[in-house]
Order: C-alpha cells, then structure tokens, then sequence
C-alpha cells in the first residue's frame, strides 16, 4: 500500500509517545514492503529508515509557538503547502493516516481531494493534560477539543493505543463508533541491557514533564526525603521559556534542583535516552493519567526495574491479562512512590523486576503493530 501519514510533530524530535510512534510505526510498514510518506513538523531531526520524511517550512510546533489559535491553524496551512508539492508531481496515496487532533484538517482535505479514507489515531486527549482531566477551557484548548471532535467523529477508522483509552473516548466524547486498539511497540534490540553496572540509588522519570504524569507526586517524595537522587527526562508543554519558567511544578522543580535532591536533563534522544536507562537503579511511572505508556516498555526491556501505576492504559502493560505483575504497582502517591523507593533497595526485588519487565517487554512489538494496522487500512479502503 501507499501510505501518507500526518503528524504536526517531528518524530525525531518530540514531546511524548505520539513521534516515537509515528516513526517507529512509519519503519515498521516500510520493510514489509510498504511505501510510506511521513509530513511531519520540525526544523531538525534525523531520517526514518525507507520513508519519505516531508518537513513542513519553517513550522514549529509547542516550543516556541505564539500563544493563541491563530498559530494553531498556520499550522495547519503550512502543511497544506508542503503536501500541496506533493501533489502537483502526481503523488497519491491509498490512505492517509493523521495522528492526533492538530493533523485532522489536513487528513480531511487530502480525503476529500483524493476521494481515500482517512485512518485517525488519538494519542492523547488534550483535555488530560492538566490533573485528572480538569483543563481550564481556554481558546486554545476549545480549537483542540473541536479538532479532537472532528477526528472521532470523521475517521473513517479510528485507533487509540489501548483499551483503556477506547473506553475513555467513548466516554468523553459519547459517541458508540468502533474503536480499533493498537498497542504501541518496543525495539527490544535497540532497547536491551547492555551490562554497564548501574549506579547507587538513582531514580529516573522519563515523559512529559506535566500533572498527568505523576510528576508532581515525584517531587512530594523527593521533598519529604529519600536516599536516592532523582533525575527527570522530559519537556514541559509550554509555549515561552517565560511560561515555562513561570510554571508552579517548574518551580518546585528548579527549588529542589538547588538543594541537590534531583536533575532535571530537558529531552533527551533516543541514543542519549539508552545511555540514562543503562545507569539507572530504578524508574518511576506514577502517572495520574496514561493513555498507554511507552517510556514503561523502554524501561523494562532495559532491565531497569520499574515502579508504576496502572493507570488508564499503562495497566496493559504492567499487568497482564491474568493478572501477573510487572512492575512494583503503586498509586500515584508520595507516600507510596517513597515506601516503592525503600523496597527497591532489596537486590533481590530489583533482579525479580528486573527479570519480568525484561520478559514483558518481548510481548510487544513495532511489526505486529504494523500488520495490525495494515489490516485497518485494507478494511476501509
């Protein structure tokens, strides 16, 4: 098949699952003999291995963009401009692919246009971004909610990266449409155990640096004191430095950077990323909300043992279906995250997580992902 996928984010340099996806999916497809186009946003980044990576002009998407709606739909132009080249040589696909709420103008367009179904993945639902889904509505977040509308209701077919999350977009948006679930995907070769002797009592938190995520639960404990150092990997969703800067949870962060207790390292690639992994003693997932949870899978396949919630679709991958555990499961909670931190310090408990997140791990892979997707794409065209 000919396949154009659509994303408002450079998938070589991203904010959360949504670009590892898209790159890792995008690969996958290509070496079982698909032809993939990949319009993507960015300046920089590298190549997806036998894709066609189409970089908009000059589009920069979360950091920096002007704080209001008008810079959303740019957005949404200059990709048209970039897919419009495209075009005009006689370029066309059999299905077009949009990921997420920002890329759902374009996808309808080129449906239209070429008279081919349009496939829609929502990654995350913009309303989750803040604690427990408690979004204060500004224009910004209505234009995401009314294109987040748009993509379930339009997609020809629409997926979601786990059950959890099918169930909460029927809920949220009450709407009894089928929802095709894909499980993202883990490299288990790239992402391994490489033997490098881990250091002492040193915990890491890789994602989005937001509410949702567990963060704020993370630097509680670290307030109320542990032994270990605490090293955070990942951006915030802010639109200035100023903002950023200016945020309540970057504060508490940048006092307890001060005081030694933990790093926070920005983002941080995929090779610098493996690096961080190899010398890590534990990881911490205490998400509040989850639509699947990536960063879960990479820390297992690394060995690293993990400690986690089950929250929303991360449940899928730290507890199997009969109901064997994977990680040490927490609620978000200081308290918790604290008592996980003390019983990670028994070698004994680490090897054992260790060992099942390892094995987990192998159950979840970028090519099955890929023939589960292919089998939607033949379904509606």
């Amino acid at each position: 098949m000919n396949i154009l996928m659509v994303c408002m984010e450079d998938p070589w340099d991203i904010l959360g699952g949504r670009g590892v996806a898209v790159r890792e999916m995008s690969q996958a497809l290509a070496k079982q003999g698909h032809e993939v186009t990949v319009a993507c946003s960015g300046e920089k980044g590298g190549k997806i291995k036998g894709v066609r990576k189409v970089v908009s002009d000059k589009l920069i998407c979360w950091k920096p963009r002007n704080a209001n709606v008008s810079s959303l739909l740019a957005m949404d132009v200059q990709m048209f401009r970039s897919i419009a080249k495209l075009l005009a040589t006689g370029e066309r696909w059999d299905v077009v692919h949009v990921h997420d709420w920002d890329a759902v103008q374009t996808g309808r367009c080129i449906r239209d246009a070429l008279e081919i179904p349009m496939v829609g993945s929502l990654h995350l639902s913009m309303t989750y971004l803040n604690r427990d889904g408690q979004a204060t509505i500004t224009d910004d977040l209505l234009y995401c909610m009314q294109q987040e509308a748009h993509l379930v209701a339009d997609s020809d077919a629409l997926i979601v990266s786990s059950a959890a999350y099918a169930d909460l977009v029927r809920r949220h948006f009450m709407v009894e449409r089928k929802v095709d679930v894909v499980p993202n995907g883990i490299d288990t070769k790239w992402w391994k155990a490489n033997g490098t002797p881990r250091a002492e009592n040193l915990a890491l938190f890789v994602g989005r640096i937001a509410e949702m995520k567990g963060v704020r639960e993370i630097l509680e404990a670290v307030e109320a004191g542990t032994d270990y150092m605490v090293w955070l990997v990942g951006e915030v969703n802010a639109n200035t430095e100023e903002e950023k800067e200016s945020w309540p949870l970057t504060r508490k962060i940048r006092a307890l950077e001060a005081e030694g207790k933990l790093s926070w390292m920005g983002f941080k690639d995929h090779k610098e990323l493996r690096k961080l992994y190899s010398m890590a003693t534990v990881g911490l997932m205490p998400s509040v909300h989850e639509p699947f949870g990536i960063a879960a899978l990479e820390h297992m396949a690394m060995g690293v043992p993990l400690i986690s919630s089950e929250r929303g679709g991360l449940r899928e991958i730290v507890v199997d279906k009969q109901g064997a555990e994977y990680a040490l499961i927490i609620e978000p909670d200081p308290q918790q995250i604290r008592a996980a931190l003390e019983m990670c310090k028994d070698e004994g408990v680490r090897k054992s997580l260790s060992a099942a997140g390892v094995k987990r791990a192998r159950e979840f892979s970028w090519p099955a992902a890929a023939e589960k997707l292919v089998e939607i794409y033949r379904r509606v065209a």
